[in-house]
Parts: structure tokens; C-alpha cells; sequence
């Protein structure tokens, strides 16, 4: 199966169960990495940081593993 765009994949991630979606807010520095890393020793879901703290926009991580 093909998707047209990054936004079409992420919401088959979402409709399955595969992707959290962070909407509190987060550090960059001191702690999304943290996270990702436990998430991805779990074997867990992607992840959409929505507030980053000092960023307009958010950031996905484990999109294809």
C-alpha cells in the first residue's frame, strides 16, 4: 500500500493504534529524547510531540521502524 503524503501515513498509524500523539508540553533538550528512547526499547507506538517548548511546530519520531 502507497500513501500519497506523510499526513495520509500518519493517519493509518493513528486509525491502527501505532501512533500517541504528546499534546503536553515538552522540552526539546531535556526531555523528548528520553521519551523516544523508552518508547523505542518498548517497541511502542510513534510519537507526535505537539508542544514543544520554544517551537512552533511539533516533531514525530519511530515513523517507520
Amino acid at each position: 500500500m502507497g500513501f500519497m503524503d506523510l499526513r495520509q501515513w500518519l493517519g493509518v498509524l493513528e486509525k491502527e493504534g501505532e501512533l500517541r500523539r504528546i499534546g503536553a508540553p515538552v522540552h526539546w533538550d531535556r526531555e523528548l529524547g528520553a521519551v523516544a528512547r523508552r518508547v523505542l526499547e518498548k517497541k511502542g507506538p510513534a510519537l507526535l510531540f505537539e508542544n514543544i517548548t520554544g517551537y512552533a511546530s511539533g516533531r514525530c519520531t519511530r515513523l517507520f521502524t
